[in-house]
C-alpha cells in the first residue's frame, strides 16, 4: 500500500506521516482547508493589462531574430495583404483556447471545499479574463511581425 505513497525524498515517509496527522488533527477540530480558494485562484490570472505586457515583454524577446526574417522574406508581402500563415493563425488560437479556456474555468472547481456551492463568481471572471485574452490574441494574429515586434517593444 505504501508503494505508490512514498517518494524517493521521503523513503521512511516521515513527511508523509507529519502531513497525515495534520490533516487528521484539522479535521477533528472542522477545520479542512484548501491552499487558496476558487476566487484567489481566479485573481492569479493575468488581467488584460498584464497579459499585454506579457505579450509584449514575448515579442521582443523573439522578436529581433524573426524580424530579419521576415523583413527579407515576407514583409512587403505582408505589408500589402495578410500572409497565409497569419491567417491560419486564428483557427489555430481559437482551437487551442477551445481546449484551455474549459481546463482553466475547471480548474476553479478544484480549490471548493466540499459541500460548498459551485464559485459561480470566480468562474465567470476567469472566464471573463479567458475570453479577453482570447479576443487579444485574436486580434493580433493577422497583424504582421514587424508591426507587432515594434508594438510589442514599447
Amino acid at each position: 500500500m505504501l508503494e505508490g505513497t512514498l517518494s524517493t525524498g521521503d523513503p521512511k515517509g516521515y513527511l508523509f506521516a507529519t502531513r497525515l496527522a495534520g490533516e487528521l488533527e484539522n479535521a477533528r477540530n472542522e477545520e479542512l482547508k484548501l491552499p487558496m480558494s476558487p476566487d484567489e485562484y481566479t485573481a492569479l490570472e493575468k488581467n488584460l493589462l498584464e497579459f499585454i505586457v506579457t505579450w509584449g515583454q514575448k515579442r521582443t524577446a523573439r522578436g529581433a531574430a524573426r524580424l530579419v526574417v521576415e523583413l527579407v522574406f515576407e514583409q512587403a508581402v505582408d505589408t500589402v495583404t495578410f500572409s497565409l500563415s497569419n491567417v491560419l493563425r486564428m483557427p489555430y488560437k481559437a482551437l487551442k483556447a477551445t481546449i484551455k479556456i474549459p481546463y482553466k474555468v475547471n480548474k476553479v472547481n478544484s480549490y471548493t471545499m466540499p459541500g460548498q456551492d459551485k464559485p459561480y463568481k470566480a468562474i465567470y471572471a476567469m472566464l471573463g479574463k479567458k475570453l479577453r485574452q482570447l479576443g487579444f490574441d485574436l486580434i493580433t494574429a493577422p497583424v504582421p511581425g514587424a508591426i507587432k515586434f515594434a508594438v510589442g517593444g514599447g
